[in-house]
């Protein structure tokens, strides 16, 4: 086991992470009877300790590291060493901590009895453009996590604004260990819908067909190919979640349990019930664009073929006119040429036009010599190249 968590302690310190130094926190806890959220930048010195802090009432703590990605990194740019003390010393995963810093669409859950703090849970999860990692302590009922999102990236920016709305909005839950899993899978759905309803690939007109038209197409099915994964993630949150629920179930079934807590689990139940269902009903509409873009994508496959077997056409039926251009001249040159080089050849006087008789006595020669030539080689480029033409022609008589 402490081999695996040495393994996470080292991929992370020599991931391509960058850590931005823009922190912000978000709280939850109670005082007397109020529940209050808390939106603070957090200087960079401040972190380690306010998250290392131990409260004596249940708390949820999670700050947002923003982060770049640098694969050529200089030494100075490494990960702060303070994020690994912080796992350290909340008993969080290192190994968990590790396997985030890939590009691995990626929940999960660890549960560990640890000796002074009782049981706790680690939690990790990764998609493209955040990461994050938490743990959950059961017996002071605190949650504490580090979320990391990318520098830039719309999507990262989305899925937080989520997080932080899904929290605003449930932080009455705040004790509860659900409370991170179900903010996740909330995200994610919108995560996943808004690029499904994509508007603005809606409106273009796929009758007029051309580059620009197939790019956007490609494009799109490349991003449903994205919510495919981020459909995973939100199965494997709520395949973890339907269990915490089942468990929950049964102790309701068995123990008396105090008033708040029911209630608090009601709730879980009742978000769970409404974002579980819509997980079948994305899943199906997004199966349903991508067989649409691939029914497009074919059609703007057959119409670009057809018009180039069109082009191909008239490119054929120029080439033939030029073959037969080709021909005739070359039939034509077949035809002098013998009589040129011959009279090339002999260059001797044929006619005396400084004579009464012009034609001297063996020009007969020059038509000698010219003539059977001319028709040897006219037969030898008809035994050449209308070989097959002839044979058949004599075949038939």
């Amino acid at each position: 086991m402490e081999s695996l968590q040495q393994y996470g302690r080292n991929k992370f310190k020599r991931s391509p992470l960058y850590v931005v130094p823009d922190y912000e926190a978000l709280e939850i806890h109670s005082s007397d009877s109020d529940i209050i959220y808390s939106k603070t930048a957090m200087p960079t010195n401040k972190v380690r300790g306010y998250l290392i802090d131990k409260l004596e009432h249940p708390t949820f703590k999670l700050i947002k590291l923003p982060f770049e990605f640098l694969p050529t990194k200089p030494q100075s740019q490494l990960p702060p060493a303070w994020i690994l003390e912080i796992v350290d010393e909340l008993s969080i995963d290192a190994y968990s901590l590790g396997m985030i810093t890939g590009l691995v669409y990626e929940f999960s859950v660890l549960e560990r009895n640890i000796p002074g703090k009782g049981r706790t849970l680690t939690m990790c999860f990764s998609n493209y453009s955040i990461r994050f990692i938490a743990c959950y302590n059961s017996t002071t009922r605190t949650t504490t996590g580090i979320l990391f999102t990318m520098v830039g990236n719309d999507t990262a920016d989305s899925i937080y604004q989520h997080i932080e709305d899904f929290l605003k909005q449930s932080k009455a839950l705040f004790q509860n260990h659900c409370l991170l899993p179900m903010a996740l899978l909330y995200s994610e759905m919108h995560n996943v819908i808004e690029v499904a309803s994509n508007r603005r690939v809606n409106r273009v007109n796929y009758e007029l067909i051309h580059e620009g038209n197939r790019e956007e197409w490609e494009n799109y099915r490349e991003g449903l190919r994205w919510s495919q994964l981020s459909l995973n993630l939100a199965r494997k949150i709520t395949n973890y979640l339907q269990k915490q629920l089942d468990i929950m179930a049964n102790q309701e079934l068995t123990k008396t349990l105090p008033m708040d807590i029911v209630v608090e689990r009601a709730s879980i139940r009742e978000a769970f019930d409404i974002l579980e269902p819509r997980i079948a009903q994305v899943t199906f509409h997004i199966e349903w664009r991508l067989q649409s873009n691939s029914d497009y994508m074919a059609r703007i496959s057959r119409k670009l073929m057809r018009q180039d077997t069109r082009a191909s056409i008239e490119l054929t039926r120029a080439a033939r006119m030029d073959s037969s251009s080709m021909k005739v001249i070359a039939v034509m040159t077949m035809i002098f040429l013998p009589g040129t080089f011959f009279a090339t050849l002999f260059a001797v006087p044929s006619l005396n036009w400084d004579k009464e008789e012009v034609v001297g006595e063996r020009f007969w020669i020059y038509w000698a010599f010219t003539v059977p030539f001319t028709v040897l080689i006219i037969g030898l480029w008809l035994a050449i190249t209308q070989r097959s033409q002839m044979g058949d022609m004599w075949g038939s008589r």
